[in-house]
């Protein structure tokens, strides 16, 4: 698939979605043009909804991530938290430890490999999914009001694609 912008020989360059010539040549990109920024406002507002319901439970939102991926998959090493949740290792020791103090894991050697530790929810973490999960559900429920179905199976299928584009990216970062 061609780059935005990229001209087949003989065709003009399109300019990437919401992209604009602003004075003289220099292009412009208002931030409600801005998938980027949509994105962003959007996860800010879910984060802080459901923020809201997790702290009556003593949940931070960063505590959250981990036990959600934990509910889906657990007993994982602290790296693999790390690489899935795409987070650096200080901040998954820190979560790491926040959980455990509030009684929802345990570290366990790995038999396999004993340099590694292995996270497992404990049955207090296991039953605050039940807790918990209702409140994403709603959430998402309370950001989709007025979306049908299809309008919404639609919104995920070009963020996925969005998502696809931009892990596909190898611009080197510096």
């Amino acid at each position: 698939m061609a780059k935005a912008g990229a001209a087949k020989p003989g065709k003009k360059a399109e300019k990437p979605a919401g992209v604009r010539r602003g004075r003289g040549r220099t292009p412009s990109l208002p931030p409600d043009k801005s998938v980027g920024y949509i994105v962003r406002e959007v996860h800010r507002a879910m984060m802080r909804s459901l923020e809201a319901r997790l702290v009556h439970h003593g949940i931070s939102s960063g505590m959250w991530w981990f036990l959600r991926l934990l509910w889906i998959e657990d007993g994982v090493s602290q790296t693999e938290l790390s690489d899935r949740l795409k987070v650096m290792g200080p901040t998954t020791v820190r979560a790491i430890e926040r959980l455990g103090r509030f009684g929802l894991i345990t570290r366990e050697p790995d038999p396999k490999d004993g340099r590694k530790v292995i996270i497992r929810l404990t049955e207090k973490g296991r039953d605050l999914e039940r807790e918990l999960l209702p409140h994403a559900i709603e959430v998402n429920e309370i950001g989709t009001a007025g979306i049908t179905e299809e309008e919404g199976q639609t919104l995920r299928a070009l963020l996925g694609r969005v998502l696809d584009n931009l892990t596909k990216d190898q611009t080197p970062v510096g």
